[in-house]
């Protein structure tokens, strides 16, 4: 009987599919993820790939990142994601250099928190 072999895994399964991942942003206004934060909206796919004015919220540039993996978030100087990308960050970023800073980005993340490959 294959059944007994088969029932971790259709249990585990079912957990991972029961608790998916949640998809999380979050941008500071000084380092180590201290100061004023905003969060990018990832409950709407819609707003994949937004051009979001993080400068607005945080009252300055970004100076450090919190970001889920799986995401993606391209960092642009200017507002309204102007000119190109000074930088592309994929993880958690405590510490931003001032080459770096950014006003404005624009997220790429996971939809309904499903990682990529799973």
């Amino acid at each position: 009987m294959l059944f007994p072999q088969l029932l971790p895994l259709v249990l585990a399964t079912l957990v991972v599919a029961q608790d998916p991942v949640e998809t999380k942003i979050t941008f500071y206004a000084d380092f180590d993820y201290k100061g004023m934060s905003t969060n990018y909206v990832t409950s709407n796919p819609s707003y994949r790939g937004h051009c979001e004015n993080i400068f607005l919220y945080i009252e300055g540039p970004i100076k450090s990142a919190q970001i889920s993996r799986g995401s993606e978030c391209y960092m642009f100087k200017e507002r309204r994601c102007e000119g190109e990308a000074v930088t592309i960050f994929f993880e958690d970023e405590p510490h931003i250099l001032p080459e770096f800073w950014a006003k404005s980005v624009e997220c790429n993340f996971p939809i309904q928190g499903v990682l990529p490959g799973m």
